[in-house]
């Protein structure tokens, strides 16, 4: 199955605002993809449930023949919420594959081009 796609909410600078983004639920089966990534893209999680619990994004990118190692992202506590990012295409390529378990929710944001 394919991943489930995350929407990205992007702020524009307008004066009234964006409204929040509904966070997913991570995908624990099939993972979840942020597409087309920009160098604003970042990362909000959420722990639905007392942790620890772990997030993996993958890194398909590799630096002289040599792969790149997944990074991994800690949750403690129930509540906590953690913002990641900026993902460098060279390293996450154009889109944030990211592997999770459902007790943790995502919401994604970028800053509008100039």
């Amino acid at each position: 199955m394919a991943r489930t796609e995350i929407p990205v909410a992007t702020l524009t600078g307008s004066t009234s605002g964006v409204l929040n983004t509904t966070p997913v639920a991570l995908d624990a089966t099939n993972g979840n993809i942020i597409s087309n990534i920009s160098p604003t893209t970042w990362l909000e999680l959420t722990c639905t449930v007392a942790g620890p619990v772990t997030v993996t994004l993958t890194t398909p990118g590799d630096v002289q023949g040599r792969a790149i190692a997944d990074d991994t992202l800690s949750l403690s506590t129930i509540g906590s919420v953690r913002k990641f990012g900026p993902f460098p295409t060279g390293v996450y390529g154009s889109s944030l594959q990211i592997n999770g378990p459902v007790t943790v929710t995502a919401a994604a944001y970028q800053l509008a081009s100039p």
